[in-house]
């Protein structure tokens, strides 16, 4: 998509969001003097504010896409911020700033060959690899805080390509990452209640930890369990997936090579009475009974070809249910793997609140036997040494016992009901994708049938014109 705004005397660049799928852009030869109003056009490949009045080169931010830039003769100044700023543009190929100040700024193609290196022409001259990596090596200083930014950049970009594909991983194989599921439940808390925090104060976690990191461990390698038989019962999807489509493929192909044949030995039979050609036409050996003949083989010819396609229907309708029952068992066996790890999962769980139970119900005995001691004239208060303010609020939770019992049940609740969640959520997209394939392939059965009947029909409809012309030609002799 082009748009040439150019010769328009514009001063700001407006209006032009909606064209979301715009490639090229003409705005040279007007009187703008700042870049501004391209953000929404992020498809936009080649650009030209030539001839106008820039002085600064920005706003380009979301035009990452750029492989062609025209800025020649502007008012652009200060060479070191324009090439830090293009530098950003890994496609950027052509680039034209002849005719701004910066041209005559000492080092000028050296600095923009060095911090845009992908250019292929710089006002209009060829880029040559030994010009590149020549400017790189006489600024590798100025260079290097750049390189570094760009392999961070490269870092993440390379670190959240792969969590995407892992997150694509889990979710095709329709179950929890082990190494997210545990953080995700244990993170959450009833309203207004913190029990994490509480168990992050040192003085807690220390008496809590052989509690909490075995349970840990035993979760993520459940979890892990899980994830495992999940993704080789995909393994098995996929095998019978494709084992289904190469039957199908050679069904289609037998069907087609029979059809064919059928269709060539009618063909064999016109061809002898109509010769092929455009101007052939009847000559002194015409028989009209010849012509007859040739219908009655065409009505045969159809009724073959039909014939053909229910027997095929019949052929596709079984090769489908064999594959049905096939992906309805690994449905089956998948429905059941999640409910039986998740009801493990769950199992470990309420383990973990009744530890934790008895952990707090004796350290809340121990606290009250201290207390006790004390009013009696025994012992002294504990020394908890030091004591941040935000684990002086996390230990308030701890004050009342009997609220305490009832935030720590509601917690174990909230983990329970997210696990059902969990649970439910992977057995209803099992449910669903087994719908959506079975229906996908009876909508592509449907097609086919229609596609090769309306095809059956239009050939003998052909033919018959062919018939009558060359009827009515002899007839007219």
């Amino acid at each position: 998509v082009q748009l040439h705004v150019d010769n328009n005397s514009i001063e700001k660049i407006e209006n032009l969001g909606h064209l979301k799928h715009l490639k090229w852009l003409d705005l040279s030869f007007n009187r703008i003097t700042a870049i501004s109003g391209l953000e929404g056009l992020t498809e936009l490949e080649d650009l030209s504010l030539h001839a106008n009045k820039i002085s600064v080169v920005e706003g380009l931010d979301a035009n990452t896409k750029l492989t062609c830039l025209s800025l020649g003769r502007n008012c652009i100044d200060g060479l070191d911020d324009v090439a830090k700023y293009l530098h950003r543009f890994k496609d950027l190929r052509m680039l034209t700033l002849a005719g701004n100040k910066i041209e005559q700024q000492a080092h000028y193609r050296q600095r923009l060959l060095g911090y845009v290196r992908r250019l292929r022409f710089l006002d209009s001259r060829a880029v040559f690899e030994a010009e590149v990596a020549k400017a790189k090596d006489d600024l590798k200083e100025h260079l290097l805080p750049v390189d570094e930014a760009d392999r961070k950049e490269e870092e993440a970009a390379n670190a959240a390509r792969v969590a995407s594909e892992e997150a694509a991983d889990y979710e095709e194989a329709n179950c929890p990452d082990e190494r997210r599921i545990h953080s995700d439940i244990m993170s959450l808390e009833p309203d207004g209640r913190n029990v994490g925090a509480l168990l992050d104060v040192d003085t807690v976690r220390e008496r809590v930890k052989d509690v909490l990191d075995p349970h840990q461990e035993r979760f993520t390698a459940k979890a892990k369990d899980l994830a495992d038989r999940m993704k080789e019962i995909r393994k098995l999807k996929r095998s019978d997936i494709d084992d289904y489509n190469r039957t199908l493929s050679r069904a289609k192909a037998a069907a087609d090579l029979a059809g064919m044949e059928a269709i060539r030995n009618f063909e064999k039979k016109l061809n002898k009475v109509i010769p092929l050609g455009i101007r052939a036409r009847p000559d002194e050996k015409y028989d009209e009974r010849d012509v007859e003949q040739l219908r009655r083989a065409l009505q045969e010819l159809r009724s073959t070809l039909l014939e053909m396609e229910a027997d095929q229907q019949d052929a596709y309708e079984a090769l489908n249910k064999a594959f049905e029952d096939a992906m309805e068992k690994h449905k089956a066996e998948a429905v059941e793997t999640l409910s039986s790890n998740f009801e493990e999962l769950r199992g470990l769980e309420k383990s973990m609140f009744q530890d934790l139970s008895r952990k707090f119900d004796a350290w809340h005995d121990e606290k009250q036997r201290q207390q006790q001691d004390m009013a009696e004239g025994y012992g002294a208060a504990p020394q908890e040494g030091h004591t941040r303010d935000k684990d002086k609020q996390a230990m308030a939770l701890m004050d009342n016992r009997e609220e305490f019992t009832k935030v720590l049940l509601e917690w174990h609740e909230l983990h329970t009901k997210k696990l059902d969640e969990r649970e439910e959520l992977h057995k209803r997209r099992e449910e669903e994708g087994f719908k959506a394939l079975q229906e996908k392939n009876k909508q592509a059965e449907h097609e086919r049938n229609r596609w090769r009947v309306c095809e059956v029909a239009e050939y003998v409809k052909r033919r018959s014109e062919q018939l009558d012309r060359w009827e009515s030609w002899g007839e007219n002799m």
